[in-house]
């Protein structure tokens, strides 16, 4: 239980620290929150003070992979705040090309120098190339807001690299799962539920019930904003809990 209170400590206390300081950090300094956040996960594991282990909650990586989950529900909803209303479909064409033409682009010239100067296998070459293409939207948003972005990039930049994170984190899935079926299940099984499960089911359908659930929030939100139910200090709970429910 002591390595629940740590994680919880550890997870709280660098919130504080980069709430308080983060001003100060992007004015300073060229160093990001996720990576003091990186930073200081390494020094309290178990490879330095040896403060938290998470083997010791349960299986690390799975506990890794849910809080990763929830961490990227929660920027990816913060993104879709961050954007002007509509800004999807006034710039359609420009998400069309970094989406559909840059990003498979990406994969390609990533996988290829992976396979090229590290010699791994293709397979395992084109699966790096995949995980690394996606902007991260944590990442991004660390880049995009603040007082030195607005000062250095321009709006319509800052948006660009804020949708494209956020887009590109589900449209990249087909990407990684391909060469992870092709390394882990027979030739003849691959095609076919790449194509069902991961395009069809993970992407098409995930992407409209999220579409379906993020519209009845919008209309729920401005009924209880016309009726006077809700308080505005209730927006930040409300966002929380839909990037929480759409996961």
């Amino acid at each position: 239980m002591s390595e629940l209170y740590v994680s919880l400590a550890a997870v709280g206390g660098l919130l504080l620290v980069l709430g308080m300081l983060g001003g100060l950090l992007k004015e300073r300094t060229p160093v990001s929150e996720p990576f003091i956040a990186l930073l200081a996960g390494v020094l309290i594991g178990p490879a330095v003070f040896r403060l938290l282990d998470l083997a010791k909650l349960g299986n690390e990586t799975l506990i890794l992979e849910e809080a990763a989950l929830v961490t990227l529900g929660i920027a990816l909803v913060g993104v879709a705040l961050r954007l002007p209303v509509g800004y999807a479909s006034r710039n359609w064409q420009l998400l069309a090309v970094l989406l559909g033409i840059v990003m498979p682009l990406m994969w390609i010239v990533s996988g290829l120098m992976v396979y090229l100067v590290l010699g791994l296998p293709f397979w395992v070459s084109v699966l790096i190339g995949a995980i690394i293409t996606p902007t991260d939207p944590v990442v991004a948003s660390s880049i995009v807001s603040g007082g030195v972005a607005e000062r250095n990039l321009p709006a319509p930049l800052r948006c660009a690299i804020s949708a494209e994170s956020g887009f590109n984190d589900g449209l990249a899935l087909p990407f990684v799962v391909l060469p992870v079926l092709v390394l882990t299940r027979p030739p003849g099984e691959v095609l076919g539920h790449w194509l069902t499960h991961t395009v069809l089911l993970e992407i098409v359908a995930g992407a409209a019930l999220a579409a379906i659930i993020g519209y009845v929030a919008g209309k729920t939100l401005r009924w209880a904003e016309r009726k006077g139910t809700m308080e505005r200090t209730s927006l930040l709970t409300v966002s929380l809990a839909l990037s929480l429910t759409v996961l």
